[in-house]
């Protein structure tokens, strides 16, 4: 019998017992075979359908996106809706399944003491907590998630809040739910208070699984800021950390872009070339090719020059009116101009 099949049987039958022994304790009664139940229901069964919904739609938002050349590209290939009329868009689905499962499977009757037994500080500890589901705080921060997706910010920040409330014994939910939170604050242009956030951020010792996401977060804060200096060496973090490989090239543009407006041409030139690539789709080869153009010494221009009249013939219409416009605007005084962003 493969071993993932013999788990997921072992889970279901679990599922299945704790299930029977639970259907008159609801969510009122906090021992642990009811916590068990909540847990193992929450993780196996709402949760895990609620997060693939999550990341399919963030792939396929990011999958449709066409992205501006004319401009610094953002960190993020989707940008968030903050200017809306009415809460909800593409995530309300998740949104519905997490609320869902923080209804069903919350946890907060205090468990009975067993009088005889001596309280330790940390079972007196463990008894303070506001939730008793060990596995919850999964689903709020997935909701929190979907809410800022969606461009419901303020929903979101009362999410992550309520989060750090809740869960304020746990410093590694506290650190993200902080993250997120500072997330929202550069969405909607409050860069005072997500400075603030990551001040604090900064001072903390994020664990390894938490450090790349604040890296794109504070990434996202100083272009916003418009600090491009100061992005530089954390972009080259992000990008470094990055496993999708369309996003790790649309950052490496995007490093090229700052690199540029810098003045530092030789390293630019370098970063639009590591854009380049076999598996590159042609538009974004296409414009990397042409930010090098504009960046190239007078010897490797007739390279590049060469390499753009090839592009031609696969341009499209609007691709080849750029390759023209790049051909014929350039000349020895305008190499290196970062006002051709």
């Amino acid at each position: 019998m493969k071993p993932g099949i013999f788990s997921l049987r072992g889970i279901s039958s679990a599922l299945i017992v704790l299930f029977f022994l639970c259907t008159s304790c609801g969510t009122g009664r906090n021992t642990a075979l009811t916590r068990a139940y909540h847990e193992l229901t929450t993780r196996y069964n709402v949760y895990y359908n609620a997060e693939q919904a999550y990341l399919e739609i963030l792939e396929e938002q990011s999958r449709n996106v066409i992205d501006s050349y004319d401009s610094l590209l953002p960190l993020y290939p989707r940008v968030i809706p903050t200017e809306k009329q009415l809460p909800g868009g593409p995530f309300d689905g998740v949104v519905e399944k997490a609320s869902k499962a923080i209804r069903e499977h919350s946890v907060t009757a205090k468990p009975r003491r067993d009088p005889t037994k001596r309280v330790t500080a940390k079972k007196r500890q463990w008894l303070q907590q506001d939730e008793f589901n060990p596995f919850l705080h999964n689903v709020w921060m997935l909701l929190g998630k979907a809410h800022l997706q969606n461009g419901d910010l303020e929903m979101a920040l009362a999410t992550f809040t309520h989060i750090s409330r809740i869960n304020r014994h746990d410093e590694k939910v506290v650190q993200e739910a902080a993250i997120l939170m500072m997330r929202c604050y550069t969405e909607q242009n409050r860069l005072y208070q997500a400075e603030q956030s990551a001040r604090v951020l900064l001072t903390t010792n994020l664990p390894d699984n938490l450090q790349p996401l604040f890296d794109e977060t504070y990434t996202d804060y100083l272009l916003k800021k418009g600090d491009y200096n100061a992005s530089i060496p954390w972009l080259k973090r992000v990008i470094s950390n990055e496993k999708v490989q369309s996003q790790k090239r649309r950052l490496s543009y995007l490093l090229g872009q700052l690199l540029q407006l810098t003045g530092e041409r030789e390293a630019a030139y370098q970063a639009f070339d590591d854009v380049k690539g076999l598996s590159t789709p042609f538009d974004l080869q296409l414009q990397a090719t042409m930010s090098q153009y504009t960046l190239a010494l007078q010897s490797k221009q007739p390279k590049l020059k060469r390499a753009l009249e090839k592009m031609r013939t696969a341009a499209n219409e609007a691709q080849l009116t750029r390759i023209e416009e790049t051909l014929e605007s350039m000349n020895p005084t305008a190499i290196g101009d970062s006002s051709l962003l």
